[in-house]
């Protein structure tokens, strides 16, 4: 539903590293995401065994980093190595590791990128009714690689970016039918070498509550408040309000919507805070999961941290496909368009990402993959820029799969 930065967020972290086609290492930064923590059933100390995967991918493309005025055709190719552990401290106690590292080497003079991350999650049922989630994470991103994931990257794609996140859950079920949550996080964006994009820091708080009014149906509200820390935009600071409904249907279709009101204020150049006037935010999802296909079609409009003036107002559609095409292979494709509007005569600020690749797996540890992408943005100046990238790589994963 909503962006992994945004404000509001009812979807848990991803953890991965693809290459040409990438995903993040670590969800973005949430500012304050709604979650809740899963039962934990563990009656007893044991540790889950380890895993990892190493990629080894080539890519070829114009413009890779989508500087206007560039076509020269660049290749390139990535490392990358990507695993995680967990472990049942006691009963109702797990923790979990993950972690990835990915050296990316271009031609063109674009230099080496070295990216990856740490991510810790303690889960803790104290018994049925409360739970306590506690994760922390830090990586380090290239900024193209998450173009329409955060605004950021539209304007400084060539940029680095470190992100680091603590947070605390507590979540309380009244009863089988109720859920209660609150949560506290921080958050810290750092760009390195960029001129347009300065250090963030943002403290959330998340107050989220759910009843499930029938065996399809679960209805609620939640509240975001969120301040921060930021060079370039006036310490801006915002609340959201929202109510949420979602509902499982049949043949395998769900539907999540959120619809509320949303505000940011910030410091004028005479130190006084200024709020804007209220304005709608929202965020929807409709998916179709009837058995080996996958579809989802999502859209929002939400206050979003980011490294340019601290917060940003982010409309957002997006579209999702994984299909198993048998055994050994699988089709993923994306659509995504993000857009921040901007005052001044060079209009929105905007990126686009279309995706496609196929995985093919020949045996319990080795898979091929190859794939094609196409992106566009339009930064601060206001000047498109596209590219269009094919890539081919192999995973192989230790323990069999």
């Amino acid at each position: 539903m909503a962006s992994a930065t945004a404000i509001v967020s009812t979807m848990g972290p991803a953890i991965g590293l693809a290459m040409l086609l990438p995903q993040p290492a670590f969800a973005q930064a949430q500012v304050s995401p709604v979650t809740d923590t899963a039962p934990i059933t563990a009656t007893g100390t044991a540790q889950s065994p380890p895993h990892i995967e190493f990629d080894l991918s080539m890519f070829g493309g114009r413009n890779p980093f989508l500087i206007p005025g560039e076509d020269a055709f660049t290749v390139g190719g990535e490392v990358a190595a990507r695993g995680g552990a967990g472990l049942d401290l006691g009963p109702g106690t797990r923790l979990q590791a993950d972690g990835s590292v990915a050296f990316r080497q271009y031609s063109q003079g674009y230099g080496n990128f070295v990216t990856g991350g740490v991510a810790l999650a303690l889960d803790h049922r104290h018994n049925e009714y409360l739970s306590l989630h506690t994760d922390a994470s830090f990586e380090r991103i290239l900024s193209i690689e998450e173009l329409t994931d955060s605004i950021d990257s539209a304007i400084d794609p060539l940029s680095l970016q470190d992100r680091t996140v603590l947070g605390q859950t507590v979540t309380w079920h009244s009863d089988a039918l109720t859920t209660v949550s609150g949560r506290v996080d921080w958050n810290r964006l750092v760009p390195h070498d960029s001129l347009l994009l300065d250090k963030t820091s943002a403290l959330g708080a998340t107050f989220n509550a759910q009843r499930q009014i029938d065996s399809l149906t679960t209805l609620g509200a939640v509240g975001v408040f969120t301040w921060t820390k930021s060079k370039t935009g006036g310490d801006p600071n915002a609340w959201s309000v929202r109510a949420t409904a979602s509902r499982r249907m049949g043949h395998g279709w769900r539907a999540e919507v959120e619809l509320g009101i949303a505000q940011t204020s910030r410091l004028d150049t005479f130190g006084q805070r200024g709020s804007g006037g209220v304005q709608f935010a929202g965020s929807g999802q409709l998916c179709h999961e009837p058995g080996h296909v996958s579809v989802c079609i999502n859209a929002s409009i939400e206050p979003v941290v980011t490294s340019f003036r601290g917060i940003q107002r982010e409309s957002a559609v997006g579209a999702t496909l994984n299909w198993r095409t048998s055994e050994y292979g699988t089709i993923t494709a994306s659509a995504d368009y993000r857009r921040t509007p901007q005052l001044g005569p060079n209009g929105d600020i905007n990126a686009t990402r279309l995706s496609a690749r196929y995985d093919h797996r020949l045996d319990s540890r080795m898979s091929v993959f190859g794939g094609v992408e196409y992106r566009r943005r339009t930064g601060i100046g206001g000047q498109p820029a596209d590219s269009a990238v094919l890539q081919i790589g192999i995973t192989l994963g230790i323990p069999r799969r």
